[in-house]
């Protein structure tokens, strides 16, 4: 249970870190070879490889978000031995200048993960932003 639980701070430190503009916290948990991949529905928006590049995507200057805020909600967890894969759902509401607009949204997302365990604990190797559902706030 306590892998379990480790992983789940890594995914809850993940959202919090990316929430308050921490990109290093928010990277601190991928191998050096992790692989991020943003989904809207079924469509492959971006695939990153690489930490460091993991890093420079997050602290793209071009992203202007006024806020971002992740409610996580379940995490299920599979565990084969120094390996897990696991799903966390999320809710992620975020304000940003797209185009020059103010634009809002509410977006629903799966984050289909495969974690390593390391000797400095579990770590993210892959994660995929599904994102499911968007929904614009006026």
């Amino acid at each position: 249970m306590s892998d379990k639980m480790e992983i789940q701070e890594i995914m809850n430190r993940l959202s919090t870190c990316a929430d308050d503009g921490d990109v290093e916290g928010q990277t601190m948990d991928f191998t050096d070879d992790a692989v991020f991949r943003v989904v809207h529905e079924t469509t492959v928006n971006a695939e990153v490889k690489g930490k460091d590049n993991i890093y420079q995507m997050f602290d793209d200057p071009g992203l202007d978000f006024k806020f971002v805020y992740h409610l996580n909600g379940q995490c299920v967890i599979n565990l084969h031995g120094d390996t897990a894969d696991g799903v966390t759902y999320n809710q992620v509401t975020w304000q940003a200048k797209i185009d020059g607009k103010q634009t809002t949204m509410t977006e629903c997302a799966k984050y289909n993960c495969k974690y390593i365990r390391t000797e400095q604990g579990w770590k993210i190797q892959e994660l995929e932003s599904n994102f499911v559902f968007s929904l614009p706030i006026k």
